[in-house]
């Protein structure tokens, strides 16, 4: 894999969504929001689930998305 761009740039593409989420979740209760409550965890079905739906999005969401933009970008011929 051939690196285009400068250790820096990665290391802020990585932390600052990382940064800003922490930064909300710390923000949220002074501004009257309700905290984060980490005694109920999520049960296992819906934790299989939700792992269920990130491995199968990234596989079908760009098949509707190419079917939709088949007859738009393409120029006709």
């Amino acid at each position: 894999m051939r690196w285009r761009g400068a250790a820096r740039w990665y290391v802020l593409v990585v932390a600052a969504p990382v940064t800003l989420v922490g930064a909300a979740c710390g923000l949220l209760p002074l501004v009257g929001g309700r905290g984060s409550d980490w005694t109920q965890l999520p049960s296992p079905t819906s934790t299989l689930a939700l792992l269920g739906v990130l491995l199968v999005l990234p596989v079908s969401a760009p098949v509707g998305e190419e079917i939709g933009w088949r007859g738009y970008a393409l120029a006709s011929t």
